[in-house]
């Protein structure tokens, strides 16, 4: 009897063993291929992201489907900044014309493709356009991107960062998990 219970005990090991390692590959894979999490450092996200904010942003969305103005979006920047991972919001897309207007209010607006865009989602009134020539043309394959904190963020409107590629996109926000919030 105890030889059967042997057995039966080394059966229960390698299912649970098995069950692990099943689990352990699909955690992986979604990782990867399909969920990126993502600490929010710094402030350029105010005031909608802060930081130690936790997002998720889904990687298969570009793989499918391109980018649209206002998505909130998680790009490599380590080509220009060192940072591996930024959260900031796509402005233009390819052939998109991005212009500043000076204000009799003593703040710049956002000119897009000659219109002057009001947005509700900045910190604060823009006091910083760059080092970038404007008006400046998004060029094939890539996007324009900016925080929301216009005062106070590293973004397309400089020189060092530029337009991002569509390759350095590495997913769209989905999902404030801390604290929690889906993202329109």
């Amino acid at each position: 009897m105890s030889e059967l219970r042997k057995k039966r005990k080394e059966k229960e090991v390698k299912e649970w063993i098995i069950s692990i390692v099943v689990v352990v590959i699909i955690a992986l894979i979604v990782r990867n291929f399909i969920v990126c999490p993502v600490m929010v450092k710094g402030s350029s996200m105010e005031p909608n992201f802060h930081h130690g904010d936790i997002v998720l942003a889904n990687r298969f969305e570009y793989i499918i489907s391109e980018p649209e103005r206002d998505d909130i979006v998680i790009c490599d920047y380590s080509a220009s900044t060192g940072e591996k991972h930024i959260i900031k919001r796509v402005i233009g897309v390819e052939g998109d014309t991005i212009d500043f207007q000076w204000t009799d209010h003593m703040y710049y607006k956002l000119v897009l493709n000659g219109e002057v865009i009001d947005e509700d989602y900045t910190k604060e009134d823009m006091y910083f356009i760059g080092d970038m020539s404007f008006p400046y043309t998004v060029p094939e394959d890539c996007y324009f991107v900016m925080g929301d904190n216009r005062n106070d963020s590293n973004d397309s409107r400089y020189v060092a960062v530029g337009a991002i590629k569509k390759s350095d996109m590495i997913g769209k926000v989905f999902v404030s998990v801390k604290p929690f919030r889906v993202i329109d």
